[in-house]
């Protein structure tokens, strides 16, 4: 889009650029100026990650096999790789990926009880946030942090890597939606039963 709000005719084609999969839920641009759009493929059992120009032209994409995967954010680092976050299968996954779609590692991210994401965020260190629920009898607000390279970043919250905020005991509550205040205190968004 144009900064007035018009589609931006001169983007791919028409302001539209070719789709390689069934939806798209993250978007971002890579250190070398790409466009990189991830989302989930197969009826949302692989994720995937397309490559796009800034033009809008396509150039490449890659699927990543998950299990029930539901991907919440794909995000660039300064050499190349990508880290992909999100559910596969009742738990948390990051994966990175390198600049030609290759897999590097995967990780199983901690959680409590039957987890899930619905968000996810970048902080201004790199550090990423995934925020959603975790099943302690009854769903609880959650967050967990992983470092820049994907890896579970284990000095938050108690030294687990992940934090449950229950608001209301016995009701069911789920995080939506994060953001970062001024004073560096986390922003989490959500709904009880």
């Amino acid at each position: 889009y144009t900064d007035d709000g018009a589609l931006d005719t001169s983007f791919g084609t028409n302001g539209f650029a070719d789709n390689h999969f069934n939806w798209g839920s993250s978007v971002a641009i890579t250190a070398d100026g790409r466009i990189v759009v991830g989302g989930d493929n197969d009826g949302g059992w692989d994720w995937i990650h397309s490559y796009y120009s800034l033009s809008g032209e396509y150039l490449t994409s890659a699927n990543v096999q998950q299990n029930q995967g539901i991907l919440q954010g794909v995000y660039p680092s300064g050499d190349g790789t990508i880290v992909m976050v999100g559910n596969t299968g009742g738990a948390l996954k990051s994966v990175r990926v390198g600049p030609a779609g290759n897999h590097i590692a995967d990780y199983d991210l901690p959680r409590i009880g039957h987890s899930g994401s619905e968000q996810s965020m970048q902080l201004p260190d790199g550090k990423i946030l995934l925020v959603g629920r975790g099943r302690t009898g009854s769903n609880d607000l959650s967050v967990t942090r992983i470092n820049q390279d994907g890896s579970p970043d284990y000095s938050f919250s108690t030294d687990t890597g992940v934090t449950l905020v229950p608001l209301s005991s016995g009701r069911d509550e789920n995080g939506y939606g994060v953001s970062l205040q001024a004073d560096g205190k986390i922003l989490l968004v959500g709904d009880m039963d």
